[in-house]
Order: C-alpha cells, then sequence, then structure tokens
C-alpha cells in the first residue's frame, strides 16, 4: 500500500468540514457536495484550482467516516467535530494514522513531555525502506507536510502550543458512535 501524500495542503478545516456535511446530509450525494464547495469557495481562497484541490481532499476525507459519524458530525459540539475531522485525516492518509498510532500513541503512553518536528522526521526516514513513495518527495515537501500536521495537532488538542503532549476528552456520545463504528478511537485520540 502506497502512502497518500496528498494532506500537506490543507489542514482541519472544521468550520468548511462542518458546511460541506450539512450540505452532503441535504443531498446525500457527494459529487454534489464537492460541487457547492467548490461553487461556495467554503474555503475562501483565491484560486479556483486551489478551491477544487482542497475541496476535493476535504470530501475524501469525508468519506472515511460512517453515516452514523456523519450524523453525528452534524449536530456535535466544536470540540468533537475537531475530532472527528482528525479521525478522518488519520483514516484517509495512512501516513498521518501511522504516525499517530506509532509514535503519537507510543509517546502519550510514555508519559513523553512534548513531541518534537524532529520526530516526525524520523518517522519519515524510517518508513522510507517500506513505502518508496517517500524518497521521491522533496524536503521542501515533508517540512510542508510536519508543518501541517503540527498545526493539526495543536488544532485538535493532541499538542499544545508549545508541543506538549496532552490527552483528549471526547464527549461519551462520540465514543460510542466511535466504538460502533470502526472502532478505531483509540488508534487516534491519545486518552486515558
Amino acid at each position: 500500500m502506497n502512502y497518500r501524500l496528498s494532506f500537506g495542503s490543507n489542514r482541519l478545516l472544521v468550520s468548511e468540514t462542518t458546511q460541506l456535511v450539512a450540505n452532503y446530509l441535504e443531498t446525500n450525494n457527494w459529487d454534489e457536495t464537492k460541487s457547492f464547495g467548490i461553487e461556495k469557495n467554503v474555503v475562501n481562497y483565491p484560486s479556483s484550482a486551489s478551491v477544487g484541490r482542497v475541496v476535493h481532499e476535504m470530501c475524501v476525507r469525508l468519506k472515511s467516516l460512517t453515516q452514523t459519524e456523519l450524523n453525528f458530525f452534524a449536530n456535535a459540539d466544536l470540540a468533537d467535530r475537531t475530532m472527528l475531522c482528525w479521525v478522518s485525516v488519520c483514516r484517509t492518509y495512512p501516513l498521518v494514522g501511522d504516525f499517530t498510532e506509532r509514535v503519537i500513541r507510543e509517546a502519550f503512553w510514555a508519559y513523553r513531555e512534548c513531541l518534537e518536528p524532529l520526530d516526525f522526521e524520523f518517522f519519515i526516514e524510517e518508513e522510507k525502506a517500506a513505502h518508496k513513495e517517500l524518497d521521491e518527495i522533496s524536503d521542501v515537501y515533508v517540512s510542508t507536510m510536519k508543518r501541517v500536521l503540527f498545526h493539526m495537532l495543536r488544532e485538535v488538542g493532541i499538542l499544545s502550543q508549545h508541543n506538549a503532549m496532552q490527552g483528549l476528552l471526547p464527549s461519551p456520545a462520540l465514543l460510542s458512535v466511535l466504538e460502533h463504528g470502526k472502532n478505531d478511537a483509540n488508534l487516534y485520540l491519545p486518552m486515558r
């Protein structure tokens, strides 16, 4: 399996994702939802090419959520919506999911105080043996992925602004939805 590396172009975009979820629940059609997101420029980008690319990626992420998770998302509070966006990123981009499961989760359970960008660089280097596509990306793109990933980690609350590790506290309702779906909350949401 090749890593999908296109997460480096955007962040969690929770507010924008909320608009797409509402449209999808209304239309039950991903093509219409994608068109809606592009026409309304939900990401508020100046370039139509950027809008199309980012809205496409957002829809790909949302397709990783179950119907029950999407229904829950529509009425969830901001914290739970943010965590669901993070789960969708981890499911869509196995590189992020693997990093979360193998590095972040391990650091969290080992009571490490901080997670540094260097941890991601080491992870990329280790993964190059199994994922040749990582050899083909530039150092600049690795730097972009790292910057975006650490922004998302702060946005969801796994890291503080100073990269201190923090546990998450999903609502009991979100945990129930995740456990009755793909049951991967424990892989992507560090919590005790």
